[in-house]
């Protein structure tokens, strides 16, 4: 399957080959921050509260629609968009097709990250300066639980039939908390503030300001460390390549075979999408 990396910030949308890196083409005046992909439809979030809908093969643009305030990620599952709105302190579900709002609900204060299951029915999000991690249902957005913090918490996935959550603690370095399905905790002191989390085959990787760290599943122990460009705000991982967004620096960065390397600079989001979605836009 053939891959392409997207790239927004800089006030436009960038388009690089996959494995390669090479930039194809760059795309102006479209969104400049969050975005997402679903049912051949791409949406990205503007700063001015509008998200963009394009055709996810022609990265032609096909509408636009309200969003919401200060949109920090965007998820979608089918015909469902949901964006995660920092300022607003809540979580918008809208329309895939119509960008109409289906609903709305608090998930924080300043929520900062969010992560969809993989059977789309139920939503992570870190609930950044409240202390705690929300675990909300996608199709009505009712909080089914929350997950008291140590501090505030910046990134939360699913992970291990659990929930993990990256938070900052009053060292100002980073709490890694693993919340089992059987009602265990473990946690774990990181070196850095805390940036993102990606579950990576078998283990879970968490990114801090400076560092990158692989943690078994358990989250018992650090399998390896290593040293990490900026403060990560997204990790994608594919082919042996870690990507890296530093929401610092707004740059993406790539690891392989041990060493970094810059990719692009004002970058604000990444996506890396499949091309079989080509031509699969509006219906």
């Amino acid at each position: 399957m053939a891959w392409r990396l997207l790239v927004t910030g800089g006030g436009g949308l960038r388009e690089f080959a996959w494995p390669g890196l090479e930039r194809i083409r760059r795309i102006e005046g479209t969104g400049t921050g969050a975005m997402c992909a679903s049912d051949g439809r791409l949406y990205l979030a503007g700063e001015n509260g509008v998200i963009a809908r394009m055709d996810a093969g022609t990265l032609a643009v096909t509408g636009s629609f309200a969003g919401g305030p200060g949109m920090a990620q965007l998820a979608a599952s089918g015909n469902r968009l949901y964006a995660l709105c920092a300022d607003g302190d809540s979580l918008l579900m809208l329309d895939g097709a119509t960008g109409a709002p289906v609903t709305l609900n608090r998930v924080g204060a300043n929520p900062t990250a969010m992560h969809m299951d993989a059977a789309g029915r139920r939503i992570a999000v870190a609930g950044g300066e409240c202390g705690m991690t929300a675990l909300v249902c996608a199709r009505t957005l009712d909080v089914t639980g929350t997950l008291d913090m140590p501090g505030m918490a910046q990134a939360a996935v699913w992970h291990a039939g659990g929930v993990a959550t990256l938070c900052l603690n009053e060292n100002m370095d980073s709490t890694l908390i693993i919340d089992g399905a059987g009602g265990s905790r473990r946690m774990m002191t990181l070196r850095g503030m805390p940036g993102a989390l990606l579950p990576c085959e078998g283990a879970l990787l968490a990114a801090t300001q400076g560092w990158l760290y692989a943690v078994s599943p358990d989250g018992a122990r650090v399998l390896r460390r290593t040293t990490a460009p900026g403060r990560a705000r997204r990790l994608i991982f594919a082919d042996g390549r870690l990507l890296l967004l530093d929401g610092i620096g707004e740059a993406l960065h790539v690891l392989r075979a041990g060493r970094w390397r810059r990719v692009a600079g004002e970058a604000r989001d990444m996506l890396l999408l499949a091309d079989n979605m080509e031509g699969a836009g509006e219906e």
